[in-house]
């Protein structure tokens, strides 16, 4: 055994060779502490090998340098300007992505060159010094050329980094200049529409705005029969009558389509879901295609570049803003199908929350249809206060209606419903619901106040969050549910995907139960994450910059002087589950095939299997440490910074890990002992790393610190070999004939073939009695497992035989008499106040109290032993 341990321990010793020179090669210094300065403490007692000669740098690298820090400088002098738009600053954050993978790929081209060269760097060593043995010129033109082109290297990397950072500060730049300028216009004050000098202007201003609008208009006309001339006319009018033509029925097959199943009364959340978007895509498909069409009229005649193409614009956005508003609704809410409907609502309600939805997006609309007008005419400021001011009043007033009638409509229900069942359903009206209603009520007010103080871009800006958040919370919500229902219905053990997953691959019911769990929380953090985007997207933020952070987050970013890397932490733990696993798999070969083949006891094999489970842990910590570059020394620090703690609060724990070391490798303890520690005892299944388990003959497992075992009194009834002692006292009548009774017992013993000969049974005469005898029948069994079951066999063997010789029966035993002395005159007096008592005796005869007083006394005498 010992010679197959340290054939095991040189195996490793050679394994490991290797390994670690590959990990010493890893973990060298990055960047030296000065270029011409690396150091090889050992250079002088080997030989030093020549350096492979390195290219030189290729000079597109450089080029595309100078490209990139053109492009940067160019868009730093753009960002000087002070007149910039919002579409300047899209424009310019266009332009920098390019500019950063361009830079990401120099990047990463000169890592790992500057990496090879410091490497061959301190292989040659540094100069030798005046007084040293001079070295060969081979080798100092290796180290000249090195260090060229560790200097070069350097130098570029330097540039590509610094020129990184430069794009990073210019797309920070961006977001913030563009976030302040949407600031800006949303809280720019105008004038009151109170004021009297706004509708003093307005007034003025009246004549001169409807003659430009009526201008307009005639040109823009003039324009398109410019435009149509000849046979271009009709087919354009006949164009858009045939498009109009055309949706009518298309509008009525919809309304067939958009049918929800009447036979189904109950609706599981799949079919509430796919109904919903169905029904949300078809009202939404038909009025979008009419839209495109008539745009594709409008650009396949040519007039797209008249004065009323923002006019026509802001009226095609406006009937797509309705109908999506209209598909949403009508797939969430699923009018005269409340069985369908995605919350609790009756239909009134739900009917009241869709009209007053598309009344707010009908004004939102109208208000971008009057902004695109005044910009077309170059309306007057009093005149663009107004029309936007008065658009957000009526805007509000819509809420207001609405959130009144609702509550109207609410009080109406619980006075016409029984008094039985007004608290029939807790949960008809939710908590969201009067969060909501809330929400409404101080959006309104907000706008109506901004409107009246002069913030009225802000609350033009309130109403259309008002539309936009409820369709974003309603879309979230209805994908939501269709991907829960879906991974619920298709991701189950009793689905077909399911059975095949169970039997083709492998993988057990709740495995699969825990994976769609699983899979359904990702999913609704990734639909969150969008819907949070497309919340904070008319707040300015974009999806470039969305795809920044998110690559930033991946690839690096810095906190302090600590650089965390997201793309690093899972190669990290990649590396520590690849190194886990292969250790693991030579654990469990070793443990399954190798050493149940040699003769080593089960529980030296529990101790190798388990010391391999250990240094699996350690080696995946340390790969994982080395990939991810950290330093040893801080790790050092930390432990000791620990090790207050571990003094503290977990001394208990580290006892216990050391006391499983100390059992592991002593082996007084072993899996499969029977051992007795306190008042438990039983086999020991398994030792950890805090405790050992022993599993008592009740099948219980009782889990024992193993500090307790270290420090305790154990005892091993397996501890040198498996024989244990057989015990058995008989008592017989005193009459049977001791001769007999042992030669009885030892051929009972002899003929059990789990007894063993050697050493032979035995019987001694332990005490003789004047009823009976006592003998003890001493035995040896092979197994201790095998001990009850023996002692319980030779007990019925004893039995039969002690009966049919009947060694149990004799002469009954005399009765044991005891005296007391002094109790002869108690006995007496007990005799006569026992009997029976006539009216003579009771004066004459009778003991009287004095004499029975005297009595108890002796009998208390008696009773002490006097």
């Amino acid at each position: 055994m010992v010679k197959f341990l340290a054939f095991l321990l040189c195996l490793f010793l050679v394994a490991s060779l290797p390994i670690e020179h590959g990990v010493a090669a890893q973990t060298a210094p990055a960047a030296p502490a000065a270029p011409a300065g690396p150091a090889a403490p050992d250079s002088a007692s080997a030989p030093t090998p020549l350096a492979v000669a390195t290219p030189a740098l290729p000079p597109q690298w450089g080029r595309d340098l100078d490209q990139v820090h053109a492009g940067l400088d160019q868009i730093d002098q753009s960002l000087q300007r002070h007149d910039l738009r919002a579409d300047d600053f899209d424009t310019l954050q266009a332009q920098i992505p390019p500019l950063q993978t361009k830079l990401n790929d120099v990047i990463g081209r000169l890592t790992p060159r500057l990496a090879g060269v410091k490497q061959r760097l301190d292989q040659l060593g540094p100069k030798p010094a005046d007084d040293a043995p001079p070295e060969s010129p081979a080798v100092t033109a290796d180290r000249a050329d090195q260090q060229k082109n560790y200097t070069d290297t350097d130098e570029l990397l330097k540039r590509a980094k610094l020129l990184a950072v430069q794009a990073d500060q210019a797309n920070n730049f961006i977001i913030s200049q563009r976030r302040g300028l949407i600031t800006r216009s949303l809280f720019a004050r105008v004038k009151s529409p109170l004021a009297p000098s706004v509708w003093m202007e307005m007034i003025q201003e009246v004549p001169r705005e409807i003659g430009a609008l009526e201008l307009v208009f005639k040109d823009g006309f003039a324009q398109m029969n410019a435009v149509l001339i000849g046979w271009r006319m009709p087919a354009f009018w006949g164009s858009l009558a045939g498009l109009a033509l055309l949706y009518w029925p298309a509008w009525r097959l919809s309304f067939k389509i958009l049918s929800r199943e009447s036979k189904i009364t109950t609706p599981n959340n799949l079919q509430k879901a796919a109904a919903a978007w169905w029904s949300a895509l078809v009202v939404m498909i038909l009025p979008g295609l009419v839209v495109f069409g008539v745009g594709q009229i409008f650009a396949g005649f040519g007039i797209n570049s008249t004065r009323l193409q923002p006019f026509f614009t802001a009226l095609g956005l406006g009937a797509l803003h309705l109908t999506s508003v209209a598909a949403v609704g009508n797939g969430f809410l699923a009018l005269r199908r409340p069985s369908w409907r995605l919350i609790e609502l009756n239909d009134a309600r739900a009917q009241r929350i869709l009209t007053a939805a598309l009344i707010l997006a009908f004004v939102v609309a109208s208000i971008k249809v009057v902004e695109a007008l005044n910009e077309i005419i170059v309306a007057s400021l009093p005149f663009a206060i107004l029309t936007r001011g008065f658009g957000a009043l009526f805007g509000a007033l819509v809420i207001f209606v609405s959130l009144w009638g609702a509550t109207s409509l609410e009080a109406d229900e619980d006075g016409d419903a029984p008094a039985g069942n007004q608290a029939k359903d807790p949960q008809a009206n939710t908590d969201y619901i009067g969060i909501a209603r809330i929400l409404l009520w101080g959006v309104a007010i907000v706008v109506v106040a901004a409107t009246l103080s002069g913030f009225i871009a802000f609350a033009n800006f309130l109403l259309q969050q008002v539309l936009w958040v409820t369709g974003v919370v309603c879309i979230f919500i209805m994908a939501m549910m269709l991907s829960d229902s879906v991974i619920v219905t298709s991701i189950n053990p009793t689905s077909r995907f399911g059975h095949r997953l169970i039997t083709k691959v492998g993988l057990h019911r709740q495995t699969i139960e825990i994976g769609a769990i699983l899979l359904s929380g990702a999913m609704r953090v990734l639909l969150l994450f969008v819907a949070i985007f497309f919340l904070l997207a008319p707040w300015g933020l974009q999806s470039n910059d969305v795809s920044n952070d998110l690559g930033a987050a991946f690839f690096g970013f810095k906190v302090g002087g600590v650089t965390i890397s997201l793309s690093s932490i899972i190669m990290g733990i990649a590396v520590f589950t690849a190194t886990f696993l292969a250790v693991k798999a030579f654990q469990k070969w070793l443990d399954k095939q190798l050493l149940p083949k040699t003769r080593l006891d089960a529980g030296l094999r529990n101790s190798i299997g388990t010391s391999l489970g250990y240094l699996a842990i350690i080696l995946a910590v340390a790969s994982s440490s080395a990939y991810l570059g950290l330093n040893f020394e801080r790790l050092a620090l930390l432990a000791g910074a620990l090790s207050v703690g571990i003094g503290f609060g977990l001394q208990s724990i580290i006892n216990n890990f050391v006391s499983g070391l100390i059992l592991l490798w002593e082996r007084a303890v072993r899996v499969g002992d029977w051992i007795v520690v306190g008042g438990e005892q039983g086999f020991v299944r398994k030792i950890n790393v805090r405790s050992t388990e022993i599993e008592t003959f009740d099948r219980a497992a009782v889990i024992i610190p193993n500090s307790n075992i270290i420090s305790g009194v154990v005892k091993n009834l397996v501890r040198n070999d498996t024989t244990s002692r057989v015990l058995i006292p008989i008592t017989v009548s005193a009459t049977a004939n001791p001769e007999q009774v042992r030669s009885v017992l030892l051929e009972i013993a002899k003929a059990n073939e789990m007894v063993l000969s050697l050493p032979s049974p035995q019987v001694f005469f332990i005490e003789v009695t004047a009823s009976s005898l006592t003998f003890e029948l001493n035995c040896y069994v092979g197994d201790v497992i095998t001990l009850r079951r023996v002692k319980s066999d030779l007990y019925f063997e004893i039995y039969r035989r002690f009966k049919e010789e009947k060694f149990f029966s004799g002469a009954p035993a005399d009765p044991t008499v005891v005296d007391i002395k002094g109790l002869g005159p108690l006995s007496a007096m007990l005799s006569r106040a026992d009997g029976p008592l006539s009216a003579d005796a009771e004066t004459a005869d009778s003991p009287s109290i004095t004499d029975l007083q005297k009595a108890e006394v002796l009998l208390q005498r008696a009773g002490n032993g006097r």
